[in-house]
């Protein structure tokens, strides 16, 4: 049996790597891996049951982290190391390679690990490339998603209405859209996902954000909500292969997208990138055309099929387990 420790959900914990390590979890069992789950989510912590299996269990372990919890659980894996036989570390995101070019810390952890022959699956193929010329036992795993065979692909009326999907904040490029909501209030956004703590709405877009905020829902709801829309909007200045993303196209809901490199190099045919200084990003959504609409939508198998869970998930069972 795999010891699978992963962040799991809780009321303090709704975010993309919860859904995630949940959905990797779920796909496993699905596919017949037996598993042991341990979670170190806050308002779920099993860290005892943890540490048993760390060090009494000599079986494959699956850590899933982001790149800046390493530093929790670094000693820990480390000397697990020894006694299991084999760790595999799941990082989401995109921001190893800075962490690592940047950070000393980090690239000291990471250094030390290498040297325990422990596997590194990193979500980007950016990261994989970066890593694969320093340690060997890299991997390349993105985000995944049971592909939507009734999907509706039919041709739409551009009607300039946006869906946005994820944790409100700054960094998510929620203030580019608000900003141009405010100068043109022909286009509609409606927002969806829970607001970062530190995340206050300015002033001058309160009756803005009123009419749109739809507050947190259920991934069941979701699926009947963004084939409403034109397009699901996400311009980030920070993502790795969202999960967002796959939902919009798994509805059949083209994408805009903030020109960064891991969403570049996640989507081909379905998205139109936008650049994140905003001058050029009103221009670019000013310029959006039914045309490009249908155009996107029919090339959203192209990039969907992509991320087919049987075969992202069945890939890593024949590579890694």
């Amino acid at each position: 049996m795999i010891s699978f420790i992963y962040k799991s959900k809780s009321k303090y914990r709704l975010g993309g790597a919860v859904v995630a390590g949940e959905k990797f979890k779920n796909s496993l069992i699905e596919n017949g891996i037996s598993l042991k789950s341990f979670s170190y989510s806050i308002g779920n912590l099993n860290i005892l049951g943890i540490l048993k299996d760390s060090f009494f269990r000599k079986n494959t372990a699956i850590w899933n982290l982001s790149t800046y919890s390493i530093h929790k659980f670094f000693i820990l894996i480390f000397l697990s190391s020894y006694i299991k036989k084999k760790i595999i570390i799941r990082f989401f995101g995109s921001d190893q390679v800075v962490a690592y070019k940047n950070n000393i810390v980090i690239r000291k952890i990471f250094n030390i690990l290498f040297l325990r022959n422990i596997y590194f699956m990193f979500e980007t193929k950016e990261c994989e490339f970066f890593f694969s010329n320093i340690y060997k036992k890299t991997y390349f795993f993105p985000n995944f998603i049971k592909v939507n065979k009734k999907v509706n692909f039919k041709d739409k009326t551009y009607k300039r209405k946006f869906i946005y999907v994820g944790m409100i904040s700054s960094e998510k490029g929620v203030d580019l859209i608000l900003e141009f909501l405010f100068r043109n209030s022909k286009f509609k956004c409606d927002f969806y996902g829970p607001i970062y703590k530190n995340y206050n709405i300015k002033n001058k877009y309160d009756l803005i954000w009123k009419k749109s905020y739809k507050g947190i829902v259920t991934n069941e709801e979701l699926i009947n909500i963004y084939s409403k829309y034109d397009f699901t909007i996400l311009p980030s200045f920070k993502e790795g292969y969202p999960n967002t993303v796959l939902e919009s196209l798994n509805q059949g809901t083209p994408l805009i997208l903030s020109n960064i490199n891991s969403l570049i190099e996640m989507i081909d045919k379905s998205a139109i990138f936008v650049d994140l200084n905003y001058e050029s990003f009103e221009k670019e959504i000013l310029n959006i055309t039914n045309y490009q609409l249908k155009k996107m939508k029919k090339n959203i198998k192209f990039d969907l099929n992509k991320y087919n869970c049987d075969h992202v998930v069945g890939r890593f069972i024949k590579d890694m387990l």
